[in-house]
């Protein structure tokens, strides 16, 4: 308990300690600033790391699983919301597609959602980290995608044991929301058709796991 007070006071002090960075110098510095004390606080906290227990096969289905998912979900916002998309900058990529997705993993994922899943239950784990995790994101769209993100990579990295593929689902999304657009004439059928694959994909792990069980 001790240590799940500690990690949670941290990640309030780095929420406003990034904030502030980010009304100085800019939302990339802000996020920047926040990513290397994740960073910090992750190798803080370090104790005995869990060895991945995925096979290259189930770490693909999972990858695919997620990408389908979190496909599926921005397909949903852009028909709801219909977000505007920022300019991107070198900065900002970088940001994003390097050390955002490593250090917010090894956080949010292999601190948090872990010291959260030792000290309370798995279910109270996955929605608490999910909520933290939204929480430094800002606008309703991306909250949201952020939290339903979190959910599925806190199952990914319990079933996986396996941070580095957290890492690489968080990677794919952020290039995902980055550099992929779609006409919003044709979400609708997009959306369908990402649900369709969803479902079918989910069917297909969950087969496998069993299988190999």
């Amino acid at each position: 308990m001790n240590k799940f007070l500690f990690v949670l006071c941290s990640f309030f002090v780095t929420c406003a300690l990034s904030v502030a960075v980010a009304m100085h110098f800019g939302n990339t510095a802000g996020t920047a600033a926040a990513s290397l004390l994740y960073l910090l606080l992750y190798f803080v906290t370090a104790n005995k790391r869990e060895k991945s227990v995925v096979t290259l096969r189930k770490g693909a289905l999972l990858l695919l699983f997620f990408l389908e998912f979190i496909f599926f979900i921005s397909m949903l916002f852009t028909l709801v919301f219909s977000p505007q998309r920022s300019t991107v900058t070198l900065g900002t990529a970088a940001t994003a597609l390097l050390l955002a997705p490593i250090a917010e993993e090894l956080f949010f994922r292999g601190t948090l959602f872990k010291v959260l899943k030792e000290s309370f239950s798995l279910p109270f784990a996955v929605v608490f980290s999910s909520v933290a995790f939204a929480f430094v994101h800002s606008g309703l769209s991306a909250v949201l995608t952020a939290f339903f993100a979190g959910v599925i990579l806190a199952l990914i990295y319990s079933l996986s044991k396996s941070v580095w593929l957290c890492v690489l689902c968080h990677f794919l999304n952020n290039a995902l929301a980055l550099f992929v657009t779609v006409d919003k004439r044709y979400v609708p059928v997009v959306l369908v058709i990402s649900l369709i694959s969803l479902v079918l994909t989910a069917i297909y792990v969950k087969g496998i796991w069993e299988n190999e069980e």
